[in-house]
């Protein structure tokens, strides 16, 4: 179990808790749990990847999702929180060619090889839907990957998103 100071709070939101319940409850096809342990039996880094549709210019595509990254700040500085992002991006590729999340911290995932998507528009299904709620859309795609439509306003196609 991932020790509650790898996941910051943000107010209103116990992310620690989402982020153990995603660890107890992943295991369908489309969504995988990336960890690191030590050997303590500590996790010192996560990151969770799922498969989403999303509508962007006009269509239908499925991208990779990225979500819960998160390290120990015992962890950071040893690449740890790289190597689940890392792991979380090997999914791609056999169809499944982008990954498209938002992040509060695009630097990070920059010095990855993600790059920021032009400002993007989001619509969403209904208004209970979950919003994102980080400010920056990036995006890390194979070389077979459809170009993504500068400025397109993206579909969040469901209510989970």
């Amino acid at each position: 179990m991932c020790i509650r100071d790898s996941f910051p709070t943000a107010p209103g939101r116990d992310r620690y808790a989402e982020a153990v319940a995603r660890l107890a409850t992943a295991g369908a096809t489309a969504e995988m749990v990336h960890a690191v342990f030590e050997r303590d039996g500590a996790c010192v880094a996560a990151a969770r990847s799922f498969v989403r549709v999303v509508g962007v210019g006009g269509a239908d595509r499925r991208v990779l999702a990225l979500a819960h990254v998160a390290s120990s700040p015992r962890a950071r500085g040893r690449r740890r929180g790289a190597a689940v992002v890392r792991a979380a991006w090997a999914r791609l590729g056999g169809g499944l060619d982008d990954c498209v999340f938002c992040s509060g911290v695009p630097a990070f995932y920059e010095r990855l090889g993600a790059a920021p998507l032009a400002r993007c528009d989001v619509e969403y299904p209904s208004a209970s839907s979950k919003r994102f709620v980080d400010p920056t859309m990036l995006r890390v795609a194979t070389a077979e990957a459809e170009p993504w439509p500068p400025g397109a306003t993206i579909r969040a196609n469901g209510d989970g998103w």
